[in-house]
C-alpha cells in the first residue's frame, strides 16, 4: 500500500476458528517470542531450574531468542557439558554482566565473568558482554571502560552491549551514590538508564577500534545476531537517540519503519487471547522523533503513548480482555508477537507492571510448580523464579527493590512459562 493511502487507517482483523492448522500457526508465533530464563535471580544460582526450563523450550521447539543473563561462573564442568546441547537446539544468548564495580557494590568477583564469555562462545551460543551498570565517577573512566571492552573482546564475545545506572531514591541510597551527581546535568531516574555522553561516545569509538559489534539496546543486538531484519523494540522512533544510522539493521529496520505491518496471523492470535486490537498504519504525517539524549524525554520508545499522535508512526492499540489499558507486560507481549510494531495506548499509566492478563478460560498456572502466568519486560518474556536478596549475589544497586509491590514474594513462586503452552491451558 503506497504511503499516500496509509493515513490513519484502522485495520480490524476477524478472528478465525481455532482449527488444528491454525493452532499450529499460533504455536509458531508463540515459539518465536524472546524468553529470558531466571533473570529475576541468576541462572547460575538456580542451575537445575534453568536446566529444566531450557529442556522444556527444546521439547517445545522454541525458535525465538533465549537469554541467560548472569554474573555467575559458567566455567565449570557442569555448564561446559550442557551448554553445547542447548546452543545446538535453541537460539541461545549468554549475557555475562561485567562492570568491575567495587566489591562493596558487587560482592561477587569479576574474573570468572570473562571466562563465562569464553565458555559461551565455545559452546556455540551467542556470547555477549553486558557492560553494565556504568555509574558516573565509579566505573566510567576511560581506563576501566577500555579494559572491560578489550578483555571482553579477547574472551571471545560476539558483541558488547552497554547501559547506565537507574534507580529511585531508595536504590540510589542502597547503592551508596547519594553524593554522586547524575551525568550531564541530569538527575537519577527510576526508569531511565543514564550513561555520561562522553563515555557513550568513547565506547562507540572503542568498539570500532576493536572491531567488535556494539549496541546500547539488547533486542537490537539480538535481532542483528539472529539474522532478523528489525528489532523487536521500536527504537527507530528516535533514531538519533539510539544511533540507528550506525546499526547493521538500519536499512531494513529504521529505514522501513514507516511501512511496518504486524507479522502475519499475530493480530488474530492476540484476539484469540482476549485482546481488543486496532492496527493503525502510518499517518501521512510520519516523521522521526528528534530526541537525542536520554533525559530530553521521560517516556520509553518501546511503548511511547505520544508517538502515534505526535509523529504519525504505525502502531497497535490494545486493551486486555477486561477492556483495561495495557500493562507494560501486555504491550511487550503484543509488540513481540507483531514483530516489533509499537504497541501502546494513549492512556497508559506510569509504572512497569509486567503481568499479562488472559481470560479465565486459559487457566494460567499459579507459579508454584515451575510455571506461572505470562510476564513481559522491555526485552523479554520472563520465565523466572524470584529470590530475595539473601539468596542472590547481593548487588547494592539492584533495581528490583523498586518493584516489591508487583514481584512475587516467595521463592517458590515462578512467573512465566514456555509460551507455546498457553494454548494448552
Amino acid at each position: 500500500m503506497p504511503p499516500a493511502q496509509l493515513g490513519g487507517e484502522i485495520e480490524r482483523v476477524a478472528q478465525h476458528p481455532l482449527t488444528e492448522e491454525r493452532r499450529e500457526i499460533f504455536r509458531d508465533l508463540l515459539r518465536s517470542l524472546p524468553v529470558s530464563i531466571n533473570n529475576l535471580a541468576d541462572p547460575t544460582i538456580l542451575r537445575d531450574s534453568t536446566a529444566a526450563k531450557l529442556d522444556t523450550l527444546v521439547e517445545d521447539g522454541h525458535t525465538g531468542p533465549v537469554g541467560l543473563i548472569t554474573k555467575g561462573n559458567m566455567d565449570t564442568r557442569w555448564w561446559k557439558e550442557r551448554l553445547p546441547g542447548w546452543a545446538d537446539q535453541l537460539n541461545l544468548f549468554i549475557f555475562s554482566s561485567i562492570s568491575e564495580l567495587p566489591r562493596s557494590m558487587e560482592p561477587i568477583g569479576t574474573e570468572h565473568r570473562y571466562r563465562t564469555l569464553s565458555v559461551a562462545a565455545d559452546s556455540g551460543a551467542k556470547s555477549i558482554a553486558y557492560i553494565r551498570p556504568i555509574i558516573h565517577t565509579i566505573n566510567d573512566d576511560r581506563e576501566t571502560i577500555e579494559r572491560m571492552f578489550r578483555r571482553s573482546t579477547d574472551s571471545g564475545a560476539h558483541a558488547i552491549i552497554s547501559s547506565g545506572f537507574r534507580g529511585d531514591e531508595g536504590v540510589v541510597k542502597s547503592a551508596g551514590v547519594e553524593e554522586i551527581k547524575a551525568p550531564d546535568g541530569q538527575h537519577w531516574s527510576r526508569t531511565l538508564k543514564l550513561t555520561p555522553q562522553s563515555t557513550a561516545d568513547f565506547m562507540k569509538e572503542l568498539a570500532d577500534k576493536l572491531d567488535i559489534a556494539y549496541w546500547t539496546r539488547t533486542l537490537c543486538a539480538v535481532a542483528a545476531l539472529s539474522g532478523e531484519k528489525r528489532s523487536l523494540n521500536p527504537y527507530y522512533i528516535a533514531p538519533k537517540f539510539v544511533g540507528c544510522e550506525d546499526c547493521s539493521l538500519s536499512g531494513s529496520c529504521a529505514g522501513q519503519a514507516q511501512f511496518i505491518q504486524p507479522k502475519s496471523n499475530s493480530v488474530d492470535l492476540l484476539k484469540h487471547l482476549g485482546f481488543q486490537v486496532d492496527v493503525h498504519t502510518a499517518s501521512e504525517r510520519y516523521q522521526n522523533c528528534d530526541v537525542q539524549k536520554r533525559q530530553e524525554c521521560s517516556l520509553c520508545c518501546t511503548n511511547c503513548p505520544t508517538a502515534p499522535e505526535s509523529y504519525g508512526v504505525p502502531y497497535v492499540n490494545i486493551r486486555n480482555h477486561r477492556g483495561e489499558v495495557p500493562s507494560w507486560g501486555e504491550m511487550s507481549f503484543a509488540r513481540f508477537l507483531t514483530g516489533g510494531m509499537l504497541a501502546t495506548d494513549p492512556s497508559i499509566p506510569p509504572g512497569e507492571n509486567s503481568h499479562v492478563n488472559l481470560p479465565p478460560r486459559f487457566h494460567m498456572p499459579d507459579g508454584r510448580s515451575g510455571e506461572g502466568p505470562l510476564y513481559g519486560v522491555n526485552s523479554w518474556m520472563v520465565w523466572s523464579e524470584y529470590v530475595p536478596k539473601n539468596k542472590c549475589y547481593g548487588c547494592s544497586y539492584c533495581f528490583l527493590d523498586m518493584f516489591d509491590d508487583i514481584l512475587p514474594t516467595e521463592y517458590q513462586v515462578t512467573v512465566g512459562m514456555s509460551p507455546s503452552r498457553i494454548l494448552d491451558r
